[in-house]
């Protein structure tokens, strides 16, 4: 690939906007424009300061790891390219810019543009109180969540024009974009070398992480053996608190490979198995919470699988126990909630 010129603004793109002053660093595009450097591509400062104020943003610049090859001016190559002529407008391939407008957007507004502007605008003051599935009254709207909007909206802005909500070509785009956001591959994985990268050794198995979608994990155990663990694949849900929503937890990953081990080529579902389990502390000289029960699941295909396995906790470590012992310390934590409740309630009374 062909080297390439980049012009970089300063006041409000190398830096915040703090003009005549220098604001906070912007270490996003710094770090971008020194791996470019690095990679061989050409800098040039572009920008109206000049005088002191100039020779005090080039020192700032120093300071901060960025060079120039030029500044306010034409590489001496591009020069001799355009035979003598040195405009007042550098040349470059990349232009970096705060008031850059690209220039797709310079164009009249569609209409869908429009509507989903006003309904950005209705949602960034939407607020109410509702009894969610469960009966538990929550809060349900956008406010506060004006970022996400502005990043839903810029999304929107690049559908191109002629789409049409329920036209098929929307709705792969859709399929496509979901897909993609949650982090899952478009096409199968296969289980070639370029596709994992080491990560770490663990009680002598070697763990791979796939390059291709980070939530999936490769473990070589020392006997050759091979699991695949992908930690989007199982949602723990807390039962009788569903509310809350669902949660990963290492041992219910163990417990469904068992029963429904990934193998290659792999593709993910779009739906994952629900996991249903029981949480609690047993002994009120317990941390927190100290047994687990992984009752039931829920699969893809809306398929419920009883499991019942039980295991207690202790330092991070999951250790399986019987259904006896598992009943007699779900009946201790009864017997504690009960004590707490009774103290509660005496509290009050006082």
């Amino acid at each position: 690939m062909e080297n390439k010129i980049i012009a970089v603004d300063f006041d409000g793109t190398l830096c915040e906007n703090r003009y005549p002053e220098i604001g906070k660093p912007n270490e996003k595009v710094i770090n971008y424009l020194i791996k470019r450097q690095k990679e061989g591509d050409k800098l040039i400062l572009w920008t109206c300061r000049c005088g002191y104020l100039l020779r005090a943003a080039v020192d700032w610049c120093k300071d901060h790891g960025i060079t120039f090859d030029a500044i306010n001016n034409n590489l001496r190559g591009t020069i001799e390219w355009a035979h003598g002529s040195d405009s007042r407008k550098v040349y470059a391939d990349e232009y970096i810019d705060d008031k850059n407008v690209p220039v797709d957007a310079c164009r009249e507004k569609t209409d869908m543009e429009l509507w989903a502007e006003k309904e950005i605008l209705l949602a960034s003051k939407y607020k109410c109180e509702c009894e969610d599935e469960h009966g538990y009254i929550v809060e349900r709207g956008y406010e506060g969540m004006t970022e996400y909007l502005e990043t839903a909206m810029k999304m929107f802005r690049n559908i191109p024009e002629g789409y049409e909500p329920l036209d098929g070509g929307m709705e792969l785009t859709r399929d496509i974009l979901n897909q993609l956001m949650n982090g899952k591959p478009l096409t199968p994985i296969e289980d070639t070398k370029d596709v994992w990268v080491s990560v770490d050794i663990k009680n002598g198995s070697k763990i791979f992480q796939c390059r291709r979608m980070k939530s999936l994990f490769k473990e070589i155990k020392e006997d050759g053996s091979v699991i695949y663990n992908d930690e989007t694949r199982y949602h723990a849900i807390w039962i009788n608190h569903e509310y809350l929503g669902w949660f990963h937890e290492k041992v219910v990953d163990k417990v469904m490979n068992e029963l429904y081990p990934i193998t290659m080529p792999y593709m993910p579902s779009n739906i994952g198995y629900r996991v249903y389990v029981e949480i609690f502390k047993s002994d009120y000289k317990s941390e927190s919470i100290d047994t687990i029960g992984i009752i039931y699941a829920i699969t893809p295909d809306n398929k419920r699988k009883s499991i019942n396995r039980y295991f207690s906790i202790k330092k991070r470590r999951y250790i399986e126990i019987s259904q006896k012992e598992y009943v007699s310390r779900k009946r201790n934590h009864e017997y504690l909630e009960r004590e707490l409740d009774r103290t509660k309630k005496g509290n009050e009374n006082v």
